[in-house]
């Protein structure tokens, strides 16, 4: 295929298009994984990092309840073992909507996996819990702190141990949403300068082939512009393109051709001139 059959304005324009697609396509390349990026942020944003907090206020109000139950065991006046109790249901209702929370949030088999151990863990330990301050409201100090030793501290370990399980695995999932996010705008950065790179290359070798294909002919119209113009007329013109170099040249083609003629005529007028002038009279 040859350029020069082309219009140049027809050239330019394939030039720029060519330039201006790989550029589009490395924005478009850009955006998309912007957009990949920008979902694993919100994910840890609104999903990992929420559900770490209530992990977290999980295990607060579990603290707060096993303590509470200590203090009415170990106190011994009525109005501060009241103020406790109200203590460990408050918690009690802490824990319910932080848990309400983590609930809605996990969806997947690992998550509810150890969501199960978590409930299984504060089924065990709230009855062992109830007895214990059961025990201490009714005065009977010795036995609760029996069950509060054999039973309650090591069922409510059971229940920190799987609290704790949930942040680790929370955690995890927010290194795994730190290193998907690294690897698409790593993905990202070399893609956009593979495209850069190919942009500016293809947009070299367009200039440097369409400024050839556009100098060669505009040189030799003005080569023969200048023959002309010092009055020789016998250039050789050969074939020409269907651009507008090539009806340029084409037009300074038949202009020499015209010229030519015109030189003929004249010559020929002159040597009749001469004939006449130099002819003996009759």
């Amino acid at each position: 295929m040859n350029l020069n059959n082309f219009k140049i304005g027809t050239r330019l324009a394939a030039a720029f298009s060519i330039v201006l697609a790989l550029l589009v396509g490395a924005i478009g390349l850009g955006l998309n994984s912007m957009g990949d990026i920008n979902a694993a942020l919100v994910n840890v944003v609104s999903g990992n990092n929420v559900a770490t907090d209530a992990v977290n206020d999980m295990r607060d109000a579990q603290r707060r309840v096993a303590i509470h139950v200590r203090n009415i065991v170990l106190l011994q006046d009525d109005a501060g073992m009241a103020e406790q109790k109200k203590g460990v249901e408050k918690a009690r209702e802490d824990y319910g909507v932080a848990s309400k929370i983590l609930n809605d949030l996990i969806k997947l088999d690992e998550g509810k996996a150890i969501l199960a151990k978590i409930a299984a863990a504060r089924t065990e330990t709230l009855p062992v819990m109830d007895e214990a301050a059961a025990l201490g409201m009714a005065n009977k100090k010795a036995e609760g702190t029996q069950v509060l030793m054999n039973k309650v501290i090591p069922a409510a370990h059971r229940w920190v141990t799987a609290l704790s399980e949930m942040i680790d695995y929370q955690t995890k999932n927010n290194e795994k949403a730190k290193e998907t996010a690294s690897k698409d705008y790593a993905a990202a950065r070399q893609l956009m300068l593979i495209l850069g790179a190919l942009a500016l290359v293809a947009g070299m070798a367009c200039a440097w082939i369409i400024t050839r294909s556009i100098v060669r002919p505009v040189s030799r119209a003005v080569a023969l512009a200048q023959s002309l113009g010092a009055g020789r007329y016998d250039d050789v013109i050969g074939p020409t393109s269907a651009d507008e170099t090539g009806m340029l040249l084409r037009a300074l083609g038949e202009t020499q051709t015209a010229l030519q003629s015109a030189a003929a005529a004249a010559a020929f007028n002159l040597r009749l001139k001469m004939r006449w002038t130099n002819a003996p009279p009759t």
